[in-house]
């Protein structure tokens, strides 16, 4: 998995969930870790790359219920897709896609937040939210400029997983692979 992939693992726990258990945020490491949260409710593996996993387990052995995973919706798991040409700006601005899914018994009632906006390294766009169950996608944008810029998505990620599911939230965030654009004739965003 790259630096930018995105991979949320939820099981299923008891009826009674932990009182006041930690929003998890997941931060890349240099090298390949892995630990238990204070709390008990959560492993979580974080791989050279930055790349991570969030694995709780049942607090009931008996329990039927199965995960729920949350992943980028992109090719190889990604949350973002590549920066381009806006075809709803008519190509005038430069946007990328932050999309997330959840599959698994309960998805549908897993709550994901996305929160998107574009920067060139100078300017930074307005934020654009939307939230969803079992998924969510939304877009950020920016207006190019004659000089050629580097353009990058910067995003937000939380999920709020459904009662009785350990840990009951998780958040990333994220960012979109650099692509450079420039403003060409009839103020169209080309690269350069």
């Amino acid at each position: 998995m790259s630096e930018n992939s995105v991979f949320f693992r939820m099981t299923c726990a008891s009826v009674s969930l932990v009182a006041g258990a930690a929003l998890l945020t997941a931060a890349p490491a240099l090298a390949a870790e892995s630990y238990v949260t204070e709390d008990g409710t959560a492993r979580i593996t974080v791989d050279a790359e930055g790349d991570f996993t969030i694995v709780a387990s049942p607090a009931a052995p008996s329990s039927r219920a199965g995960e729920i995973v949350c992943t980028g919706a992109f090719r190889n798991r990604k949350p973002y897709d590549h920066p381009h040409a806006g075809h709803s700006s008519d190509r005038k601005k430069v946007n990328a896609h932050l999309s997330i899914k959840c599959t698994g018994p309960g998805a549908g009632a897993t709550v994901v937040t996305l929160t998107s906006r574009m920067s060139d390294g100078r300017r930074i766009g307005k934020a654009s939210t939307k939230t969803g169950r079992g998924g969510a996608r939304v877009g950020g944008d920016l207006v190019c400029l004659k000089q050629k810029r580097t353009y990058q998505a910067l995003g937000t990620i939380s999920i709020k997983f459904p009662p009785r599911y350990t840990p009951p939230a998780a958040s990333r965030t994220v960012k979109s692979p650099s692509k450079p654009f420039k403003q060409g004739k009839k103020k169209l965003c080309v690269k350069p």
